[in-house]
Order: C-alpha cells, then structure tokens, then sequence
C-alpha cells in the first residue's frame, strides 16, 4: 500500500507538482514508495536539491495566494 496524505483533490494536484519538480530538477521518476533502496535513495547534487526546493517553495507561494495551486506563476 502506498503511503501519501495526498487524497483530497488540492493536495492531490500539489502532489503532482511535486512529482514534476522532482523529474524535472532530480531526475526522479516517481516519489511513490517501491520498496527498494536501488529505487528509493538518489544521490542528488546541491545546486540540483537547491532547485528542486525553490520550485517547492514558489509552488507553496503560489498555493497560498487566492485562487490556490492552479494560478499561472508570476
């Protein structure tokens, strides 16, 4: 059984964010436990990491503005 708090449709629309973010700037396929460790610990660099939690953080910006996840940024 996979383990998220990502049920509702808000967060489940930030956990797809978040999915992106981590392909995108980690080269993370997917953030859904698979039970192994070849599968589940990525050695990622620092500026990677860095990126990858600027785009968590404007997304959560983003999240809290009225309108919600779903406003165009900027």
């Amino acid at each position: 059984m996979e383990r998220n708090c990502y049920n509702s449709s808000p967060a489940a629309a930030v956990f797809v964010e978040l999915q992106a973010i981590a392909l995108r700037c980690l080269q993370i396929p997917t953030l859904a436990d698979r039970r192994s460790d070849r599968l589940d610990f990525h050695e990622v660099g620092v500026g990677c990491l860095t990126d990858a939690l600027y785009e968590a953080y404007l997304l959560g910006v983003r999240s809290a503005s009225p309108g919600g996840a779903t406003d165009p940024p900027g």
